[in-house]
């Protein structure tokens, strides 16, 4: 199956788009006293990001490049780059020199990665892990609070979007 630019822009936006962007206190569920570390503790390197239909099967599939950490402190950091990436002119040294690429290209270089980093809570009981965005490469998420199901596997992890109207979910493995 080809996977067009357009589908894996619709799923990145659609993965920002689904955030509660109002801001949550910065507790760890998982890590209270007493409590084992969350199995989202560590490393993960994205596999895929697909969409499904209403019965979860897939029906569209992209393959990223990415990585997302978390930590036992309840620290979290993603970032996930869709290939192919666009060819724009390099930046000599300094910020002000960005100026040199053209309003598209700036579009297509930002449409085409996301990153972001911040704290996490875990709630065991409903599978679902909250992302408290402290810094993101998209200015006007940071504050935002990104509500993910989760589904650990052994070394795989699925997140996929809390609402029933949403249909997405990403694949990670667990780097050994």
């Amino acid at each position: 199956m080809i996977v067009t630019t357009r589908f894996l822009l619709l799923a990145l936006a659609i993965a920002a788009a689904s955030c509660d962007t109002a801001r949550q206190p910065d507790t760890n569920a998982s890590q209270a006293v007493g409590r084992p570390a969350s199995p989202l503790v560590g490393t993960w390197i994205v596999r895929a990001i697909e969409i499904t239909d209403s019965a979860g099967r897939t029906i569209e599939s992209s393959r990223p490049v990415g990585m997302i950490v978390y930590t036992p402190e309840g620290r979290m950091a993603v970032q996930i780059m869709v290939l192919p990436r666009p060819v724009v002119p390099p930046v000599p040294e300094g910020p002000d020199e960005v100026t040199a690429w053209s309003s598209e290209q700036v579009r297509r270089v930002v449409e085409t990665y996301d990153a972001y980093f911040g704290t996490y809570e875990v709630d065991e009981v409903r599978h679902i892990v909250t992302h408290h965005v402290e810094g993101e490469l998209r200015p006007n998420y940071v504050g935002a609070a990104y509500a993910r199901r989760y589904q650990v596997d052994g070394d795989r992890l699925l997140l996929s979007a809390t609402s029933p109207d949403e249909h997405w979910r990403v694949v990670w493995e667990r780097v050994k």
